[in-house]
């Protein structure tokens, strides 16, 4: 049986800061992750990806949430991100990949979590992509968004 998890996708960058400022924001990020041991256990990983948020380029991270622990640990990642890294949203998408920006103050449906192409994605100020590797080198990128339904 192919269990497809809760997913998060969340970014420590913003906007208005230099590279510097950002990459050293998504490094405390990923360690703050990596202490609270969510990549262990029924966890499947911390994925590094791109995001791009209003046109605006950022690393993110794609994050698997526990069956059950799973609101738990989305409050715990939301906390993070809008509260220690002043993020405005995260990304929230269920096992059937209906998607939710959740805000301090609340949350908005957006649709189903998709896969695209590469110009499909690119046309939209909003999508992911991933880096596939194999033997060190990039064999394919696979691109993500979410489509209105």
């Amino acid at each position: 049986m192919n269990i497809i998890p809760k997913i998060v996708i969340l970014s420590a960058e913003l906007s208005t800061l230099c590279p510097v400022e950002n990459t050293a924001r998504t490094n405390r990020l990923k360690k703050m992750l990596t202490d609270l041991h969510l990549a262990y256990g029924n966890f499947t990983d911390i994925i590094p990806i791109k995001g791009v948020y209003k046109g605006v380029k950022e690393d993110s991270f794609c994050i698997s949430l526990k069956d059950n622990a799973w609101q738990a640990e989305l409050d715990i990642l939301k906390g993070f991100a809008l509260d220690n890294f002043s993020q405005e949203a995260i990304l929230f998408s269920d096992a059937n990949r209906a998607t939710e920006l959740l805000f301090k103050d609340g949350q908005e449906s957006i649709g189903r979590l998709t896969s695209v192409s590469k110009e499909e994605a690119t046309q939209s100020e909003n999508y992911g992509f991933k880096d596939i590797l194999h033997n060190g080198e990039v064999v394919r990128t696979d691109y993500f968004m979410v489509k209105r339904v």
